[in-house]
């Protein structure tokens, strides 16, 4: 049993070089000090452990099957590193910085390599909603589970879910509902987006003429989105909020009256038995909805990236929180949420360009406590 005592050997073989190494080694390399090339475990040991007022996870990593070979896939298990405190090896300042630099993004995808007890991926139930249809677009229609809210989160806790799809932002509501149960995750990422166009149908039993319907059922922000048609083509009708889109079409179906009707994606009329009225209902750019897919584990830079920080501040530490962030990434867009603390706090969740790991914004969340990271992932639009 040898211990791997190269770095980037190790680091490669934990599956994160690839996202925090790729920045780093370019820094690394012009303040890299002759005689430091073969940085061992020892020295490395003690880098991370000198680090100031950076809190990270620091491992080894032990492979049962010699040393390694170019091409090797042998198995890797991890297991503690044992600090000596009387030996401190001296280690260049400069490569102590940059190493820093990366802590933050290193500890986070640190995280991810607790096992996940299943391979299913989440959506807000039941079938039939537009986070189901966003699912199906994304990863097929194989290891999908329905999840009311609570359950939804409570697995993502758990880790007995992959990943989850929440809708995060719409054209026309803003932040939806959901945002903040994603921001009360600690552990849990955003790991993807997805922004889809969508276009209602109106769902009613078969046999249903548009001029029976008396009462619309749909989610909140479905009523919302197709308030304008609603208003021209069927002002009378009741509006009835529901669950989902799936909870809608599932009521529409199974109730006994026959003036009601559902808004949802068309997919629904298929599993719930329904024929569509009318099709393509706001349909266009102007209402889209952003699903954000959470995850255990940031994936590595695509080079097209988008990161979501979340800025915790007073209103007197605003204006300087905002100078930091314009010095070290470009935003792209600003949501506010309630701190929920006092009358002046507030919270902020911010889109910037470029990956966690890049060294601007990884300077960022190590310099400046408010800012924490909530995801980076392949930016979509």
């Amino acid at each position: 049993m040898k211990v791997v005592d190269d770095l980037g050997t190790c680091w490669r073989a934990f599956g994160v070089a690839q996202v925090c190494f790729a920045s780093c080694n370019a820094m690394a390399a012009s303040t890299w000090i002759s005689g430091t090339a073969a940085f061992g475990k020892v020295h490395a040991a003690h880098a991370l452990r000198s680090m100031p007022a950076v809190r990270i996870i620091a491992a080894s990593v032990v492979k049962t099957c010699g040393p390694p070979t170019p091409g090797s896939r042998c198995g890797v298990r991890w297991r503690p590193v044992r600090f000596s405190p009387p030996l401190l090896l001296p280690v260049p300042f400069k490569f102590m910085k940059t190493l820093s630099l990366c802590a933050v993004t290193m500890a986070t995808l640190a995280m991810g390599v607790s096992s996940i007890t299943s391979a299913q991926i989440a959506y807000l139930g039941p079938a039939g909603s537009w986070t189901h249809q966003a699912c199906m677009d994304l990863f097929g229609d194989t290891n999908l589970v329905a999840l009311d809210r609570q359950a939804l989160f409570k697995a993502l806790r758990a880790k007995t879910v992959a990943k989850a799809c929440v809708p995060a932002t719409t054209s026309v509501v803003g932040v939806t509902p959901y945002l903040d149960d994603v921001l009360a995750l600690d552990t849990v990422h955003v790991v993807g987006e997805y922004p889809k166009a969508l276009g209602y149908s109106l769902l009613a039993k078969p046999g249903t003429r548009k001029e029976d319907i008396r009462t619309v059922l749909a989610h909140p922000v479905a009523l919302e989105e197709v308030k304008p048609w609603l208003d021209l083509e069927m002002p009378d009708v009741e509006r009835q909020p529901a669950a989902s889109g799936g909870a809608a079409a599932k009521s529409v179906a199974e109730g006994a009256a026959s003036g009601m009707a559902a808004m949802g994606p068309p997919g629904a009329a298929r599993l719930y038995g329904l024929t569509s009225i009318v099709s393509g209902i706001e349909e266009g750019p102007h209402n889209t909805t952003r699903w954000w897919v959470l995850g255990h584990a940031i994936p590595a830079p695509s080079g097209h990236d988008k990161t979501t920080l979340l800025l915790t501040v007073d209103e007197e530490g605003f204006q300087r929180s905002l100078q930091a962030l314009a010095r070290s990434a470009r935003v792209l867009a600003v949501y506010e949420r309630p701190g929920k603390q006092s009358l002046d706090g507030h919270r902020y969740v911010i889109d910037v360009v470029g990956h966690a790991s890049q060294p601007e914004i990884a300077r960022l969340l190590a310099d400046r406590a408010e800012f924490r990271l909530l995801g980076s992932y392949p930016r979509r639009y």
